[in-house]
């Protein structure tokens, strides 16, 4: 490979002037080893690199780097399944289709990916059942998206630096909305709450009820607050069974 010390071995085929040039496999005096295609000394095509520490590389090359679909596989159980540019997990809306991060811990992201962070539109499963879908940056939830938890809690709404933050929507298990405000991860100012069948509203404050109000009153205050109002799901049959009317959070 490119600057590659004379105690590195290479058994494969060869070019001309004597450089690695086709497939072959390379052993690093580091201990570690590549087994692929190559080109002028450079990894170039499909191999496998092995590190000494127990990492392995799979997939695709172009001028040395890791470039194009491939699987890596760390030590410690992390696994990611997808594009690569200039050596770097990098995927956008249409390349990363596909693209997976798979933890030793069992979540599972699935989305776009640049300069080896998840960034842009992705999917994360957790462990625990909970299910992020939205915007990310830097490896962190930031812009529009939604979190539902395993136990039945719908957010829907803006995220910044990995928590809530700014206007969202919160859908109770129980069938309870509110629209508000977050900052840090925490409901701040005022917000307007109802009940699952709509008979009853509240205005809160910081997250707390401070009075009962009628539905007009409610809705007069989504609007003065400039927040958005959700809609109301109608009940029906489905498969023999009523499904009753309830809550959506705006946009659903």
């Amino acid at each position: 490979m490119a600057g590659r010390k004379q105690a590195d071995e290479y058994d494969g085929e060869r070019n001309a002037a004597g450089q690695c040039e086709g497939r072959g496999t390379y052993k690093f005096v580091s201990g570690s080893v590549y087994k692929g295609e190559c080109k002028a000394n450079n990894k170039e095509g499909r191999g496998t690199y092995t590190w000494k520490e127990g990492d392995v590389y799979k997939g695709e090359y172009k001028a040395d780097n890791k470039e194009g679909r491939g699987t890596y596989t760390w030590k410690e159980g992390d696994v990611y399944e997808g594009e690569w540019k200039a050596d770097k997990m990098e995927a956008n809306n249409k390349e990363g289709h596909g693209s997976v991060y798979k933890f030793a811990s069992g979540s599972v992201y699935k989305g776009e990916f640049k300069d080896n962070k998840s960034e842009g539109q992705g999917i994360s499963t957790y462990a625990n059942k909970d299910v992020y879908e939205g915007e990310y940056k830097a490896d962190n939830k930031e812009g529009r998206g939604i979190y539902r938890w395993k136990e039945g809690d719908v957010y829907e709404g803006e995220w910044k630096a990995d928590k809530m933050e700014g206007q969202g929507t919160y859908l109770y298990a129980s069938g309870n909305i509110e629209v508000g405000f977050y900052k840090a991860g925490k409901e701040v100012g005022e917000s307007v709450k109802w009940t699952a069948d709509e008979r009853s509203a509240w205005q809160m404050q910081d997250g707390k009820e401070v009075k009962t109000i009628s539905r007009e009153e409610a809705e007069r205050n989504v609007k003065r607050l400039g927040l958005p109002m959700p809609v109301r799901r109608e009940g029906k049959w489905a498969a023999g069974q009523p499904t009753p009317a309830g809550w959506l959070p705006a946009g659903w």
